[in-house]
């Protein structure tokens, strides 16, 4: 199954990823990183890992995110709630 993560790259993010990785039912973890955070440090570590690597916002229209959640399986949000008020 694929499985995609809002906001993979806090510490608590980092705590869901790893369980996930672990899991032998995740045939796929998506990191869902915003266009302006793609070059930090948690993205490099991510791909290290073997996770995918792309680039979503969630605060935009549903209309621009749907491509890119077609044919995962499930989508975790750790991102903050204040994000989506700026």
């Amino acid at each position: 199954m694929k499985v995609a993560v809002f906001g993979s790259t806090g510490e608590t993010d980092q705590s869901i990823v790893s369980a996930l990785l672990d899991s032998p039912e995740i045939s796929e973890l998506i990191a869902l990183i915003r266009p302006s955070s793609l070059e930090k440090k948690g993205e490099a570590a991510l791909r290290d890992r073997g996770v995918k690597i792309t680039a979503a916002d969630p605060t935009v229209a549903h209309t621009q995110i749907v491509p890119i959640l077609t044919g995962i399986g499930f989508v975790i949000c750790c991102v903050p709630p204040h994000v989506f008020d700026e």
